[in-house]
C-alpha cells in the first residue's frame, strides 16, 4: 500500500495544531516516532561503524505548564503504540529488564524472520524511572550509552557475570523533565558520553492557551493516514544512502565549517554533543529522509534541515542543562535567568523579579547575579525612564552556530 500523506512530521505538526504544547516539542515527538519506528531495519554506512536513525530525546522546561509529556504522550500512545512490532518500554529501567523484556523474532515484510532486541525505552517523567539507586542510574546510563550507536550484535555481560548475546540491538529513548531534576546525574555522566548522545530540547513559552480542548478536522482527517504511514515506514529495510549533492555538503560541513568556523562551545557540558555533531545530524537527516519517502536517500535538503536543528539543540544545551556541576549560586542565576526568558517580549520588571526571587537572595546577591548575566551577554537592561515605565531586563538572543 503507497504512502498517503507527502511528509509524516509536517502532517504530524498540522494533526497537532490544536494542542497547547510548543510546537518545537510536537516536532522532535514526531522525529521520534519515525526514529522507533524504523527500529533496526535501515542503516547507514560511515565506512568503519554504522549508524541507525534512532534518537535520544530529553524535553527539558521549568515547569508543567508546556505540557511536554502530553507532547510526549500524544505521538507514543495514539500512534506508535499501534505500529506491529514496535515495543514501548515505560517501565522502571534496568539493562537486564530491557533486554528480557524486548527480545523477540519478529517477522519481515518478505517472510523472513528475525531476531530483534529494539525498543523506545520512554520516561515521560524521568525521575519516575531512573529515581532509584545511583548504582542502577549508572548500569541504566552506561547501557545506554553503549547501545546508542545501534549493534547488529551485541553481548550484554549480567549482574551474575554471565553472558547473554542480543542481535539487531537499536534503542531509542525519549524523556521529559524539569532541569533541577538534572541535577541527581551522577557527576561521570556530566559532560561524559551519556549527555553527549542526547538531544536537549528547551522551550519556554507555550504555543497557546486552550481551556477546552478539541480535536479539530486536521486531527479527524490526519490521524488514521498517519497511523498508516508510521506502519509503512516501519516496514522499510535495507542501506540508506546520501545523494552526491548531501555527499559534498557533507564533507564541506564536516571537514571544513566545523573546524574553522569556530562552532566548538566553551561549555564543558555542551562540548559532548558537538564532537558527535555530525553522527547527529546524519541520523536526524535520515530520519527526514524516511518521514518524507521510500527511496532510503538522503538529500541535500534532508542534510540541510538536520544540520540546522542540531546547530539550535547545540545553541541551547547550556541552557537546558545548566544546573549540571552548578554551584548553588549559579543554579540561582539560571533561575533568575528562565524568569526573564519566560517574561513577555517587553522584558521582566524589576521589582517582579525581585520579589519572585527574594526567598533565596537579599538585594546585594541579586545585583550580583544580574550583573554575571550582563557579563555573559545574556541579559541587558531597559533603564526606567519614569514611574510608569520601570526598569526591566530583557533577554539578549543568542547566536545560532
Amino acid at each position: 500500500m503507497p504512502r498517503i500523506l507527502p511528509d509524516w512530521i509536517d502532517s504530524y505538526l498540522q494533526f497537532t495544531e490544536e494542542h497547547e504544547s510548543p510546537e518545537v516539542f510536537h516536532k522532535w515527538t514526531a522525529v521520534v516516532m519515525v526514529a522507533s519506528a524504523a527500529r533496526a531495519n535501515v542503516w547507514m554506512d560511515r565506512g568503519r561503524y554504522e549508524i541507525f536513525p534512532n534518537q535520544y530525546v530529553i524535553f527539558v522546561s521549568d515547569s508543567a505548564f508546556l505540557r511536554r509529556s502530553v507532547a510526549q504522550k500524544i505521538g507514543v500512545n495514539t500512534f506508535l503504540r499501534k505500529v506491529p512490532d514496535v515495543f514501548v518500554f515505560s517501565d522502571r529501567v534496568t539493562p537486564e529488564g530491557v533486554l528480557d523484556a524486548v527480545r523477540r523474532v519478529c517477522v519481515l515484510p518478505d517472510g523472513r524472520k528475525r531476531e530483534e532486541s529494539t525498543a523506545l525505552v520512554w520516561a515521560p517523567e524521568l525521575p519516575m524511572m531512573f529515581g532509584g539507586s545511583d548504582v542502577t542510574t549508572r548500569s541504566t546510563a552506561i547501557w545506554l550509552t553503549d547501545v546508542y550507536e545501534g549493534k547488529k550484535e551485541h553481548q550484554h555481560t549480567t549482574r551474575a557475570g554471565g553472558h547473554q548475546k542480543y542481535f539487531n540491538h537499536v534503542v531509542n529513548f525519549f524523556g521529559s523533565t524539569a532541569p533541577d531534576w538534572l541535577e541527581n546525574l551522577p557527576e561521570e555522566m556530566i559532560g561524559g558520553g551519556f549527555t553527549g548522545r542526547i538531544h536537549f530540547v528547551t522551550a519556554t513559552q507555550r504555543k497557546r492557551a486552550i481551556a477546552w480542548p478539541t480535536p479539530g478536522l486536521s486531527e479527524f482527517k490526519l490521524k488514521q493516514p498517519l497511523l498508516d504511514d508510521l506502519i509503512h515506514i516501519s516496514r522499510l529495510q535495507g542501506e540508506m544512502k546520501p545523494s552526491r549533492d548531501a555527499h559534498a555538503l557533507f564533507k564541506d560541513w564536516y571537514e571544513y565549517d566545523l573546524p574553522t568556523k569556530k562552532l566548538r562551545p566553551e561549555d564543558f557540558r555542551a562540548k559532548p554533543y558537538f564532537e558527535r555533531i555530525h553522527d547527529h545530524a546524519l541520523k536526524l537527516a535520515m530520519v527526514y529522509s524516511l518521514s518524507e519517502s521510500d527511496s532510503l536517500v538522503v538529500e541535500k535538503r534532508h542534510l540541510e534541515r538536520a544540520i540546522k536543528d542540531v546547530s539550535i539543540v547545540l545553541s541551547g544545551i547550556k541552557f537546558a542543562i545548566s544546573t549540571l556541576g552548578a554551584t548553588d549560586f549559579h543554579k540561582i542565576a539560571e533561575k533568575v535567568y528562565q524568569m526573564i526568558e519566560s517574561a513577555p517580549p517587553i522584558g521582566c520588571k524589576h521589582s517582579d523579579l525581585l520579589r519572585a526571587i527574594s526567598y533565596r537572595l537579599d538585594g546585594p546577591g541579586f545585583n550580583q547575579i544580574i550583573q554575571l548575566l550582563i557579563d555573559q551577554n545574556r541579559i541587558e537592561i531597559k533603564p526606567a525612564t519614569s514611574k510608569r515605565t520601570p526598569t526591566r531586563y530583557i533577554v539578549v538572543p543568542q547566536q545560532t552556530p
